[in-house]
């Protein structure tokens, strides 16, 4: 429960971080054709990636309690680790936003979330055979379904509601982009730990048949 909890507020307050640096980048770069493109489709997403990637890694030890959380973030320090899960879900990305719904965070996010937990995977088990299989089974694809489909509409709601108000207090417009990155990327939670359990378990690990 513990590591769940400061896993929720690590991930509010690095979202938070990325959001107003960002925004502030934004405002500063504004006009400047060359930048304001980098920023926009590539320095801000590959940041959120980032993210994903560190939610994935701390989220793993309670998917698989024989992995540590320190040996994990040692991955981060990894190159081929590190240039394999940002081509991955990077590629990934671009491909889902050309892509109708499937561009949409409500949609594309649990995806790439599944290939990082899968990316993850394959660099931190050991015992994970050479052919995996990565779709997940009925009962797993339900659970995921549920849950993206209903936090879907949990986040839209709150994310209008919260940005209204403090669009209102604060006298300033436009942070529903904030709430929606902070509370789509908190959803990615349950649904890692969903796909990721359900890998353990499709798949004998340890060479077992």
């Amino acid at each position: 429960m513990w590591p769940l909890i400061g896993i929720f507020l690590t991930l509010t307050l690095l979202t938070l971080l990325l959001g107003l640096l960002c925004a502030w980048l934004e405002k500063h770069f504004d006009g400047i054709g060359v930048s304001e493109w980098l920023l926009d489709h590539f320095y801000c997403p590959a940041g959120r990636i980032l993210l994903l990637i560190l939610a994935t890694l701390l989220l793993w030890p309670q998917i698989d309690p024989a992995l540590r959380t320190a040996d994990l973030l040692g991955l981060l320090g990894d190159g081929t680790f590190l240039v394999n899960a940002l081509n991955t879900i990077f590629l990934g990305g671009l491909v889902l936003s050309f892509i109708p719904l499937l561009g949409h965070p409500a949609v594309g996010l649990p995806i790439l979330s599944a290939l990082a937990t899968a990316v993850v995977a394959r660099h931190a088990l050991p015992d994970l055979p050479a052919e995996v299989r990565w779709w997940p089974d009925m009962a797993t694809a339900v659970k995921l379904l549920i849950v993206a489909i209903g936090g879907h509409f949990v986040v839209r709601t709150l994310a209008l509601r919260w940005s209204r108000a403090y669009d209102d207090h604060f006298l300033v417009e436009g942070s529903i982009r904030l709430f929606n990155d902070w509370l789509y990327l908190l959803l990615q939670v349950p649904l890692i730990l969903i796909y990721g359990g359900g890998l353990l378990r499709w798949q004998p690990l340890g060479g077992q048949p």
